[in-house]
């Protein structure tokens, strides 16, 4: 999992500095790093799990700055999407008695 946190805090770099790119004048140097930048953590989600292959295509070197934030954009949800799915339904009760956690002490405290 560290390496999947890993790969996600890329993304989201790689999107930033996309969408820094998109709004400062397309810079190409920056376009350029972007691109592969992307090719490179989609190749190693694809080693991580085959699942993330149905979701990536390597982007070609010509991409826009747009191109590049929108995919790491949709990368970034498959993985966020792939660890609900191994997490399951336990780590969603976990988190809703982590949420729910104050309140029944307000009402163990009332009673």
């Amino acid at each position: 999992m560290k390496q999947l946190d890993r790969l996600e805090r890329l993304l989201q770099q790689i999107r930033h500095d996309a969408g820094f790119a998109l709004l400062y004048r397309d810079q190409p140097a920056v376009r350029a790093f972007c691109v592969v930048q992307f090719n490179r953590v989609g190749a190693a989600l694809c080693a991580v799990s085959p699942r993330f292959q149905d979701h990536f295509a390597p982007l070609p070197k010509a991409a826009s700055a747009a191109h590049v934030r929108i995919a790491a954009r949709d990368l970034i949800w498959e993985v966020r999407q792939y660890r609900r799915h191994e997490a399951g339904p336990a780590a969603a009760q976990n988190l809703l008695d982590c949420l729910l956690a104050p309140f029944a002490l307000m009402l163990e405290e009332a009673c």
